[in-house]
């Protein structure tokens, strides 16, 4: 692999030392492959962002929605990383290798660069060049920053709405965005926009759909102003899958494989920091540090979690989802949130994950829930809780999505708000993907009712910003108008936290 370097000196730090996935040693490049339209469709995008580096993305695809239109040959793809938009200041460069097992996806490791900077990026394959993104290295785990501004964003339903959530996020002033899930959608559906396209079972299949929804500007957009963290929810597969069963009565080695197409699929469209491959399992939660101000565990709710005993959707708690061995989470990721969680002092602590984990209603056998929420799995809750309680993780607060609706949410065991105050719940609302069809105005009436219930909103699409300072979590949740191509953002509610010391 053939780097230059063009500086020495970055920022009073040692120039970065940076080593892109896969790797090609010089002489190993492959032979250049003509490329007769522009490859980089879909954008390009950063994520992962550590305090010396981070993962930039891209994928070549001239014909993006039919397969990629890419000859069946690797192509090498160069990078650039600046300290300017204009690349006057290009500090690293290197060749990287498209490799057509992966969908042509390039993830490139930039390491051994100076913490807390921002960075723009760009690549170039046959001649042509991509967009340029914007993407930043975290502060060093020692560093007491200022503030981290985030975004959350979740279920993205191209076909329910236009991506007008993405439009505006791209336009805020944020460090980086954190995605809890439903990137796509599995099944075809129409409305506003339509998949065109059966439901997806295949690889082929998965790599089309993702085609589709990053081939949307806007989302480019998005991806291009800020490095993003990533976690998946169940659409990523097939609606309410848990573990290694679905919920259709599939066999087991039928779920599996379609199972790691997907996976593998997410892995190609995401800009993260970890090993692909069609495997069935792929382990992907991880840690992002913001130096002393925060800790945010990225989790995955759904590859481990124990398959439903008593359905999928609302109904009663059964005696077989009530034992302690029921997971939500699988044991080697609650030891490794356990363990990790509170390795490092922080002000804040959060937990970015899925599916709503306020109770609802007590964690009772035969109590009306929504069992594919923390609801159904109140063993694992109330490991979590224990968790969340610990003396070492202070002023936890969990960020969610899944319910396609915003929603704040004090956490108290059992729902009692006679029991003390374990964390704060921040439901994001989606960019695109409804609410059910008259059922938001009940639905928002319930939670109103209840004392923990800080915000709800059932009726709008959008987005969450948090603003974490050393004293206060302020989180904003801005809402658009989905159905239509373009509109502004607004700010429905503020909630703020302020730190406990």
């Amino acid at each position: 692999m053939a780097i230059v370097t063009r500086r020495n000196f970055v920022l009073g730090l040692a120039a970065a030392a940076v080593v892109p996935v896969p790797q090609c040693s010089p002489g190993a490049l492959p032979d250049a492959v003509p490329l007769p339209d522009d490859p980089f469709t879909l954008g390009v995008a950063s994520g992962d962002p550590a305090p010396d580096g981070m993962v930039l993305w891209t994928r070549l695809a001239p014909d993006p929605l039919n397969g990629g239109g890419m000859p069946n040959a690797a192509v090498a793809v160069h990078w650039e990383l600046a300290l300017d938009p204009d690349f006057v200041d290009v500090i690293a460069e290197a060749d990287a290798i498209a490799d057509p097992a992966l969908a042509h996806s390039v993830h490139a490791r930039a390491i051994g660069l100076p913490a807390d900077t921002w960075f723009w990026y760009r690549f170039t394959a046959a001649g042509w060049t991509s967009p340029v993104g914007r993407t930043r290295t975290a502060p060093r785990p020692n560093a007491r920053p200022a503030s981290l501004r985030f975004g959350v964003t979740t279920c993205q339903h191209y076909a329910r709405g236009y991506y007008t959530a993405h439009q505006n996020l791209a336009l805020e002033d944020l460090d980086l965005v954190t995605f809890v899930g439903d990137y796509i959608y599995e099944a075809n559906a129409s409305g506003p926009r339509t998949h065109g396209t059966p439901t997806a079972t295949t690889l082929a299949d998965y790599r089309n759909r993702y085609a589709l929804y990053k081939s949307d500007p806007n989302l480019q957009a998005a991806h291009a102003a800020f490095p993003w963290m990533v976690t998946w929810d169940d659409h990523e597969v097939v609606n309410n899958y848990a573990g290694d069963a679905d919920s259709s009565g599939t066999s087991t080695t039928a779920f599996l494989e379609r199972r790691a197409q997907a996976y593998q699929a997410w892995y190609e469209h995401q800009p993260v920091m970890l090993p692909g491959g069609a495997n069935p399992r792929f382990d992907i939660y991880r840690m992002l540090v913001w130096g002393k101000l925060a800790r945010m565990a990225i989790l995955d709710g759904r590859q481990f979690r124990t398959p439903y005993r008593c359905g999928s959707g609302g109904g009663p708690l059964c005696e077989a989802m009530a034992g302690n061995e029921v997971t939500m989470l699988g044991t080697a990721q609650e030891q490794w949130l356990a363990s990790n969680l509170a390795a490092a002092p922080a002000t804040w602590h959060a937990i970015a994950q899925q599916t709503v984990m306020t109770p609802f209603a007590p964690s009772t056998v035969g109590a009306g829930v929504n069992l594919d929420q923390w609801d159904g799995y109140p063993a694992a809750r109330s490991r979590m809780f224990d968790l969340l309680e610990h003396p070492a993780v202070t002023n936890p607060v969990v960020l969610t999505g899944d319910i396609h609706c915003a929603i704040a949410l004090d956490m108290h065991r059992d729902g009692d708000v006679a029991n003390p105050k374990v964390a704060t719940e921040l439901v994001a609302p989606a960019v695109s993907s409804t609410f059910a069809a008259g059922l938001e105005a009940g639905f928002e009436a319930g939670l109103n009712a209840r004392p923990q219930t800080r915000h709800v909103n059932a009726h709008q699409r959008g987005y969450l910003t948090c603003e974490v300072t050393p004293d206060q979590w302020v989180a904003r949740y801005r809402v658009v108008d989905s159905l239509v191509p373009s509109s502004g953002a607004t700010t429905d509610a503020t909630i703020v936290l302020d730190a406990e010391t």
